[in-house]
């Protein structure tokens, strides 16, 4: 069964300002077993990007009258926010509100220009900024192509995104909100909270990401491979020695495969973008410990999947449009390059930011959006070895027990691994200011081998 409703609505409903010159917004909702499901969409006028308008759908999860509300925030950016389906654990006890980013997925207004991929596609060679030169011309007409289809960018900024969020409150009628986060969407919730703090009841943030984190730093990238090889070595892996040889030996990679060509750069940014969670970090060491014994197929299989990854991993124009207005700053892009010289996964971020020259020629702007950090009232949880979010990058400012660390875990599997004890240690936070540390359970280490674990 479905019913129609006219404007946004609430426990009891309550109608949108269709009056309103900036937005409108209407509702409808679908009966399910145990909850609700509210699919609406809103509607913002006035900007100045393209025809002036924007719509963004959102859904509703709900299971009764007058529940507290939750907004989440998954990650990218360059990923929809749309496929978050909430656990029951966390619908017990509150509504559910999932929103779509501007710019990207649903949203009317997508980002789109060829010439980002164009640009990923001519990686070769080496992690640096000066393998990147080639790549620079197309990031220059990638932004410039934005510009001319009408893209003002600073409306696709973290601090738009967080207006939106704001205007779906108000016309959802709650009073105050809650945030659950994970990665991007925990630098949108930070952003909120830093313009809207008397809305924010509690957040819970999984893989914090905070000012500058869009550039992962090898030095630190480094430090979270040493952990991994002690915590081998202690759980008696014997993968340990030949793990610890390759952090402090790294030899050559390897360009060929039985004569075949097989790119050390393409290979080494999809092994980074695999260590990013347990289930496939195993398999990236794996690869490249084969690789620094000579032929590996697994190395190989890096270096071929590596176009497969760029056709379909992102929505690239999204993601380089908000992190460059987020986090653009030659200083910090090129000591990362310099860190990445002596170090095992040399620079990532090297390629993804060496447009920064002609981010400031098209926009004229080349500079960090700084976010002023309020923990108050909020629960940090990160895996130990995330190398996108590490330790390393925690603020001092976070206090301690409003921190759990996941043992043996990487960059999503706190929050997505087990979701019905996740929604557990979400809801005990958001209604009891309770955050246990063992909560997560241990989970045993996980080896390099040629499987998901």
């Amino acid at each position: 069964m479905t019913v129609f409703v006219v404007g946004c609505s609430n426990n009891p409903p309550q109608a949108c300002s269709q009056g309103s010159s900036l937005s409108t917004c209407s509702e409808r909702l679908e009966h399910s077993d145990g909850h609700s499901i509210y699919h609406g969409q809103i509607h913002r006028h006035g900007l100045k990007s393209v025809n002036g308008d924007i719509t963004l759908p959102f859904t509703r999860f709900s299971t009764g009258k007058n529940k507290p509300a939750v907004f989440f925030l998954g990650g990218g950016p360059g990923l929809s926010n749309l496929g978050f389906t909430p656990p029951a654990s966390l619908l017990k006890d509150f509504d559910v509100i999932v929103m779509e980013y501007r710019g990207v997925g649903k949203s009317s207004i997508e980002l789109k220009s060829p010439y980002f991929k164009k640009a990923l596609f001519k990686l070769k060679g080496e992690l640096n900024l000066s393998a990147a030169e080639e790549l620079r011309p197309y990031y220059q007409k990638g932004f410039q192509h934005l510009k001319d289809q009408g893209i003002v960018f600073e409306e696709f900024s973290v601090s738009a995104i967080a207006d939106d969020i704001e205007f779906l409150r108000q016309q959802l009628g709650y009073k105050t909100i809650n945030f659950l986060g994970h990665s991007f969407g925990t630098r949108i919730a930070l952003q909120y909270k830093a313009l809207y703090p008397a809305q924010v009841d509690s957040s819970v943030l999984f893989a914090l990401n905070t000012p500058g984190g869009f550039i992962w730093y090898p030095d630190q990238t480094q430090s979270l491979l040493h952990r991994y090889q002690v915590s081998l070595e202690n759980s008696g892996s014997d993968k340990s020695e030949p793990f610890k040889h390759m952090l402090n030996n790294q030899k050559d990679w390897p360009t060929r495969w039985f004569g075949i060509p097989a790119d050390p750069a393409r290979a080494l940014f999809g092994a980074f973008m695999l260590t990013y969670n347990r289930h496939t970090a195993g398999f990236a060491y794996n690869a490249m410990l084969g690789a620094q014994k000579g032929n590996s197929f697994s190395w190989f299989a890096l270096s071929k999947t590596y176009g497969t990854f760029i056709r379909m991993g992102f929505n690239w124009s999204d993601l380089f449009l908000k992190a460059y207005l987020a986090d653009c700053n030659p200083q910090w892009i090129q000591a990362a390059d310099e860190q990445g010289r002596d170090t095992l996964f040399q620079s990532p971020s090297s390629i993804l930011f060496a447009g920064y020259r002609e981010f400031k020629e098209v926009s004229g702007i080349c500079e960090p959006k700084n976010i002023p950090l309020d923990f108050t009232n909020t629960l940090v949880v990160t895996g130990e070895f995330d190398p996108s979010t590490p330790l390393e990058r925690i603020p001092s400012s976070l206090p301690e027990h409003q921190h759990i660390v996941v043992q043996n875990y990487g960059h999503a599997d706190p929050l997505y691994r087990n979701k019905e004890l996740a929604g557990k240690v979400i809801s005990n936070y958001l209604l009891h200011g309770q955050a246990d540390p063992y909560a997560f359970g241990f989970n045993p280490v996980f080896e390099p081998r040629p499987f998901t674990q």
